[in-house]
């Protein structure tokens, strides 16, 4: 399946770990904020344009539906680095989220767990009830753990389909954790979210 890894890299450590790793074997997509003190180095560009500077104080939203839409229509699976010193990128790392789509076709997302507070949790559940036309006992069956809480993934670091994301639309750009929002609404759907650790 053809890959491609967008990194939203906070530091130049983490933007040059990330593409010592990766410009290889993989595809990649560099979104940097203007004045953010980033050496996008020359090898790091290849041609189609591989990079795109977006105005300061752009959200992860913002970042993340501006790469897609640069991305090359013919990508299947898209892998977001954010903060990526908090995970250790190898190729193995990438493979497994490669794999795990090929495998199970019902796949949506793949990514760390992660947990909202409950105040967080309840007002999204409220949301996504009022603009997703399913039941409450639906929802909780699609999209709640056995023990009542979201099943989320952090967008430090996820995967999902480019079909997927396409029939989705994106982040929603009005939404404060526009991931957990698009995890509820993917698995909405029926799609489904595989956990996996960092």
């Amino acid at each position: 399946m053809n890959t491609t890894i967008v990194l939203l890299p906070t530091s130049q450590k983490e933007l040059d770990t990330a593409v010592q790793v990766i410009k290889n074997n993989y595809k990649f997509f560099i979104v940097t904020e203007e004045d953010a003190g980033l050496e996008i180095k020359p090898e790091y560009i290849n041609e189609p344009k591989n990079t795109i500077c977006v105005p300061k104080g752009s959200s992860f939203a913002q970042k993340a539906n501006i790469a897609r839409q640069l991305i090359c229509p013919s990508t299947d699976i898209l892998i977001f680095l954010s903060n990526a010193n908090e995970v250790e990128i190898t190729e193995e790392w990438v493979e497994s989220r490669v794999k795990a789509f090929r495998i199970e076709k019902v796949i949506g997302i793949i990514g760390k767990l992660f947990s909202m507070d409950i105040d967080k949790q309840i007002k999204l559940e409220e949301k996504m009830l009022t603009n997703l036309i399913i039941s409450p006992e639906e929802f909780a069956a699609r999209c709640k753990l056995q023990d009542g809480a979201l099943r989320l993934v952090d967008k430090n670091s996820f995967s999902t389909t480019t079909k997927v994301w396409d029939k989705i639309g994106g982040l929603a750009l009005d939404s404060e954790d526009p991931v957990s929002e698009y995890c509820c609404r993917i698995q909405s759907l029926g799609y489904g979210l595989l956990p996996q650790p960092q």
